[in-house]
């Protein structure tokens, strides 16, 4: 069994993984409506990450064909209207966690994802 990396760029913001009840309602929501749900990013592992926004940028190592490694670049236009469009999804599958979000602002995250 190996470890997996996975270079990827979020458009989010990052929130404490403490938060264990978000992730107990986004486990049952993710059984109920699977691909229709907000993209979130966490660290199955040492539970150092919980990062909550579209994914820009997906690459992983291995070479696997979910990965994204096309992406050239977005402009502010668009990455305005991702986050406004995360914002109401978001809101729509955790309405009792929309304070996570609701006033923080979005930036960029780029990190190596292991799993």
């Amino acid at each position: 069994m190996g470890v997996d990396m996975t270079f990827m760029t979020v458009f989010g913001v990052k929130i404490e993984p403490n938060e264990e009840s978000f992730m107990e309602a986004y486990n049952e929501a993710e059984d109920k409506h699977g691909p229709d749900l907000p993209d979130i990013t966490y660290d199955g592992m040492c539970g150092e990450y919980l990062i909550l926004g579209p994914v820009l940028y997906r690459f992983q190592a291995d070479g696997d064909d979910d990965s994204t490694p096309d992406f050239k670049g977005t402009s502010v236009q668009e990455l305005v209207k991702l986050e406004a469009d995360y914002r109401v999804l978001f809101r729509r599958y955790f309405k009792n966690y929309f304070h996570l979000i609701e006033k923080v602002p979005f930036n960029i995250i780029s990190f190596v994802h292991y799993t």
